[in-house]
This record gives C-alpha cells, sequence and structure tokens, in this order.
C-alpha cells in the first residue's frame, strides 16, 4: 500500500506543488546598471476572455515586458502568440520609451523568429533570438 500511495502523490500536480523543491540553484543577479538597458519579456496566460460580465471561451495571453532597472511592466492582450505581433509590440514600446541595449525571453517560438530578429537588428538590440 506504501507503494501505491507513492506512486500516487509522485504522479500529482497538487501534491507536487505543496512539496518545496530540494535542488537549490545559486541565483545570478540580473544586473542593469541604467533604465533601458536590460528588458526581460514573456506571455502570461491564458486567460478566459470576459466582456461585459458575460464569458466566453476566447482565451487571451498577456505579453509582459520589464525595464530591469526601474522594473517598469509595459504589457498588452494577445488572442494569439505570434512572432510578428510580438516584434510590432516591441518596436511601438521602442517608439515610445526609446531603444534599449539587452532584450532577455525564453525560447518560445514567438520571441525566436524573423521579424524580431529584424526588429533586434534595426535598433541594435542584442536578444536572444534563435
Amino acid at each position: 500500500m506504501r507503494t501505491t500511495v507513492d506512486n500516487w502523490i509522485a504522479t500529482c500536480v497538487d501534491c507536487q506543488q505543496r512539496n518545496k523543491s530540494t535542488w537549490v540553484a545559486p541565483l545570478q543577479p540580473i544586473v542593469a546598471t541604467q533604465p533601458m538597458e536590460r528588458w526581460q519579456m514573456d506571455f502570461s496566460g491564458p486567460y478566459i476572455y470576459e466582456k461585459g460580465g458575460e464569458i466566453k471561451e476566447k482565451k487571451v495571453s498577456c505579453l509582459l515586458a520589464t525595464d530591469c532597472f526601474s522594473k517598469m511592466l509595459f504589457g498588452d492582450i494577445f488572442s494569439d502568440r505570434k512572432c510578428e505581433r510580438v516584434a510590432a509590440f516591441v518596436e511601438v514600446k521602442i517608439q515610445e520609451e526609446g531603444p534599449f541595449t539587452i532584450m532577455q525571453a525564453d525560447n518560445a517560438g514567438e520571441f525566436g523568429g524573423a521579424p524580431l530578429k529584424a526588429v533586434y537588428s534595426k535598433y541594435g538590440i542584442q536578444g536572444n533570438v534563435k
């Protein structure tokens, strides 16, 4: 019976989230010495779309970009996670706030396409674009 319980706990998502991790990695500080030097960007969601109190089954995601020095957040709501839309968002933010030096994002496909690479190249931004 003990084996059965251990196996069940190993596959239970709630149980995994409650257990503390025993693995400890050294923290690496993110150093930004001036505003608009380093940005980080990622999607959160999907969220269920609600309008006028009526819940619809359309899922949306929020793209958040953070200036690492000031901790200022910039965001927008997206119905899809296409690289073209991300590139347009980044270009608008550059035009509104000015260019930044480094963009850090995960290796998801929406952050690794040619449109975003073109924006980075146009403004001389170092990014982790594939």
